[in-house]
């Protein structure tokens, strides 16, 4: 995983070795379906140079249960952007999550998701805090087999939050954001 486009051995913040798992359970009971899965992934850091990177690692988990046309579901996910907390005194958490359900009856499929992403970066200089979070209502339409015909319409907003003290002297506080909505229609091509 190349982090500064470097192609070169030994290059901070560059990671290699990197190993993932997962695992993946689908079964169907009595007309209710189970779909489980986690997941996990590690990277080594390329050079130890004792500054603000560190092995990379990151966690993630689902569960999708379906009954009679309807589907709920969810997943969650964890990494830690592979910053340390040792070398400039930070350390960094990025979760993601989601929820959602979905019916679908004959050519027709209806589903609404919330999904919640966090990003913070806590060190001795600056505090970084951005939040986003997303609704989307979708709709699709089976006209024939392999072709569907899709439309969404979503809200986001986010939050971003900057904290800090530059050169111990200046302090430093910015907070900005965004909301708006978008739509989409389309139609999808499957072969």
């Amino acid at each position: 995983r190349q982090t500064f486009g470097l192609n070169t051995d030994e290059d901070v913040g560059d990671y290699n070795h990197v190993i993932g798992a997962g695992l993946n359970f689908v079964e169907s009971f009595n007309a209710v379906d189970i779909a489980i899965f986690a997941g996990a992934e590690w990277a080594n850091l390329e050079m130890d140079s004792g500054n603000a990177f560190k092995d990379y690692q990151s966690y993630q988990g689902g569960l999708n249960i379906g009954f009679a046309g309807f589907t709920l579901g969810g997943s969650v996910s964890y990494n830690d952007a592979g910053i340390d907390d040792a070398g400039v005194g930070a350390d960094a958490d990025i979760w993601f999550y989601d929820v959602g359900a979905t019916y679908g009856s004959g050519p027709w499929t209806i589903g609404l998701t919330y999904s919640h992403a966090s990003y913070d970066v806590d060190s001795s200089i600056v505090d970084i805090e951005s939040d986003r979070d997303l609704v989307e209502l979708g709709v699709s339409y089976a006209l024939a087999p392999g072709v569907t015909l899709v439309g969404a319409l979503q809200w986001m907003d986010e939050d971003n939050d900057l904290e800090g003290d530059i050169g111990g002297d200046l302090p430093v506080e910015i907070d900005f954001g965004t909301e708006g909505f978008a739509g989409a229609i389309g139609t999808k091509l499957t072969f």
